[in-house]
């Protein structure tokens, strides 16, 4: 007896078609336009996070600076009854002064 060869055997290659290609793409492209919109929200609620944790180091560091200076947090002779250009946040707020002279007069 012969055996029998089905529609499977008479030579097809056994890779994929076009349309089968074509149809697992437009799936993929699915699935990726659905996970953007995800994705952007736990990158917006990552910086949350990383603001709260630094607002929360913040407050660490202020209690820890008050527990060291019985209790006071700000130094208490550079209050408010002390002229505006001695008062205590002054330094604690300018920004750094820059290294070199050239690198901020872009006019000369």
């Amino acid at each position: 007896m012969r055996p029998v060869i089905g529609k499977t055997g008479c030579g097809r290659r056994g890779g994929f078609s076009l349309v089968e290609l074509l149809v697992v793409i437009g799936i993929i492209a699915i699935l990726i336009g659905l996970l953007l919109p995800v994705m952007q929200r736990v990158k917006l609620h990552a910086r949350c996070v990383a603001c709260m944790s630094n607002t929360r180091q913040i407050g660490q560091a202020m209690q820890s600076y008050a527990a060291m200076n019985r209790g006071w947090l700000f130094p208490p002779d550079q209050g408010l009854d002390v002229p505006l250009n001695e008062r205590w946040f002054l330094p604690v707020l300018k920004p750094p002064l820059p290294r070199d002279q050239t690198s901020t007069a872009p006019n000369d």
